[in-house]
């Protein structure tokens, strides 16, 4: 009898039959409760003073998840308080940044996943992002910064940099248009160059930019693998940043989404040595675009 009414609590309430010390849970590859025998994950908590710390891992041990909760459950997204850290299958931090009551809390930082290196800050407040700040994965110098209001990015601020890395130019856009731009020479003085109505510098207008020419194959023409990125088996898709003036000259050209230094160069090298574009237009007259070009690299 008291059997069956164990039973009956444990399917009822789950957490009841799970609260002691040390409990293991496994889960299929949908993250749906399993046995051992068929998992593909599997989560430990430990009790550690009013909390538990929280485990999860690869069925081959792998670390993927570390943090604490407030509750032994199978489903501990609403409970999820203090430091959490989130691995690769390699065991490089993905990123790790704190939870309160179940929400982002304070600041989160990111980590590449090829190098390790810091990608980027998000600040939450309320479990809403307010700021986030990005880095170079090569320099670790920052290309850019942006605010939100109520999830939704209200300003950006974009930084270049000189090949000497000295900065060149410093840029405020608020929504779809530019408002600012300070320039600055390579021994860093600063020229103060206001954007001007003509120098504003568009993401979205009427008619964007596009190349006179079949892209898919100019890319394919002109990019070589880098050797030192094929033998350690490096691949992935990049994506590079650049501005289509209003002659259609390229410049300005920035990884906005690296994969390693080898082969974000080669795909910098390639876009800053593209044949004019065909600029963009708003208002029948051509204008500076913001354009981003995602380049795959794949390993045959």
């Amino acid at each position: 009898m008291l059997n069956r009414i164990l039973l009956c609590l444990c399917l009822l309430i789950p957490s009841f039959c799970f609260a002691q010390n040390d409990t293991t849970l496994y889960f299929d590859s949908k993250w749906l409760i399993s046995d051992k025998q068929h998992a593909m994950y599997y989560r430990v908590f430990t009790k550690a003073n009013d909390l538990y710390k929280v485990e999860d891992f690869k069925i081959d041990g792998k670390l993927m998840v570390s943090g604490f909760t407030d509750t032994v459950d199978i489903d501990i997204s609403y409970n999820r308080q203090g430091r959490y850290t989130y691995y690769t299958p390699a065991g490089n931090k993905v990123k790790e940044g704190d939870f309160k009551d179940g929400l982002y809390y304070g600041q989160w930082q990111h980590y590449y996943k090829a190098t390790g290196n810091l990608e980027k800050k998000v600040a939450y407040v309320n479990g809403q992002m307010v700021h986030a700040t990005e880095y170079s994965d090569t320099t670790g110098t920052v290309t850019s910064e942006m605010s939100y209001k109520q999830g939704k990015m209200d300003s950006l601020t974009q930084y270049r940099y000189h090949p000497n890395g000295k900065l060149r130019s410093v840029t405020v856009s608020i929504g779809q248009k530019t408002e600012k731009m300070t320039c600055y020479s390579l021994t860093g003085e600063d020229t103060s160059c206001e954007t001007a109505k003509s120098s504003t510098v568009y993401q979205f207008v009427e008619q964007m930019p596009s190349p006179p020419y079949n892209m898919m194959e100019y890319l394919s023409n002109n990019i070589t693998y880098p050797e030192k990125a094929r033998l350690k088996g490096l691949h992935g898709r990049v994506a590079i940043s650049f501005t289509v003036m209003d002659d259609g000259s390229i410049e300005d050209v920035a990884v906005a989404q690296p994969v390693s230094p080898d082969i974000d160069e080669e795909a910098l090298r390639v876009i800053s040595t593209m044949p004019k574009w065909r600029p963009g237009r708003q208002n029948g007259k051509p204008v500076k675009v913001m354009y981003t070009q995602p380049i795959s690299f794949k390993l045959e």
